[in-house]
């Protein structure tokens, strides 16, 4: 129905490009000051989903253009997910861990390489997960990480797998 986009101080370029997109209408713009991490980037957001359940799509991640359609009818069943990928080396990124499906923990960037299905940045979420977002401290790399708020979340609800087979490209790495 709508979309939120977190920008920086220096987000005109972005407002600029999308003012042109037939959508235009339905992006609001939400300006995080600092930049303290991804938990912090989806809380200072907060106001702006509101009650809403939200989907998000970290901005350095790309995925084949029919995959937000897919998101999009899984977000309609519900129930939280978050969307893995399978690569030969999870150490840069966040480990998931599942049984049956079922997300049981997220190990933010293991210290040995290693096969894994790792967070590709998307995920759904209800609007009582700001509360988990709120909860987070400063991870050893002193950053806010998205990652432990979803762990915590994942250990008092049911949050999803889903293990996307088609293109992912994350541009950080």
């Amino acid at each position: 129905d709508r979309i939120v986009l977190v920008v920086g101080q220096d987000g005109q370029a972005i407002r600029e490009h999308f003012s042109k997109m037939p959508y235009a209408e339905k992006i609001s713009y939400v300006v995080q000051g600092e930049q303290k991490g991804t938990a912090h980037a989806i809380a200072v957001a907060a106001d702006a989903v509101g009650d809403s359940p939200f989907i998000v799509c970290n901005a350095d991640t790309f995925f084949e253009p029919s995959f937000y359609a897919k998101a999009a009818a899984m977000a309609k069943l519900g129930t939280p997910f978050v969307v893995g990928k399978r690569v030969d080396d999870a150490s840069p990124y966040g480990l998931l861990q599942e049984t049956e499906g079922r997300l049981q923990g997220v190990l933010e960037k293991p210290p040995e390489p290693g096969p894994g299905v790792i967070f590709t940045g998307c995920y759904f979420m209800k609007p009582d997960f700001f509360q988990y977002l709120a909860r987070v401290g400063p991870s050893p790399r002193g950053e806010l990480e998205v990652t432990d708020a979803i762990r915590a979340y994942s250990q008092d609800h049911t949050v999803r797998l889903y293990e996307h087979e088609g293109y992912w490209n994350d541009v950080g790495y």
